[in-house]
């Protein structure tokens, strides 16, 4: 079970780094507690910022993001 988190977390990574280059992307990490039928479950959450991004570890992937940044841009509405 544990590899197909780290199998996730790897497309995830893959996926953020075809970004364009221009647009910085926020990153996020957030722990979602266990109950007694859930284990916790680990969550990264993306979204566009105005920082420069910066090479940041997240288990055994380096990503380019700003970690924590406010969100940037216009809702959908």
């Amino acid at each position: 079970m544990r590899w197909a988190t780290t199998l996730r977390c790897g497309l995830v990574g893959m996926l953020a780094a075809l970004l364009p280059q221009s647009q910085a992307a926020g990153l996020r990490l957030i722990d979602i507690p266990a109950t007694d039928s859930i284990p916790v479950l680990n969550a990264a959450v993306w979204s566009p910022c105005a920082r420069p991004a910066e090479a940041k570890r997240v288990q055994a992937f380096l990503v380019n993001a700003s970690r924590n940044c406010p969100v940037e841009g216009r809702s959908c509405r």
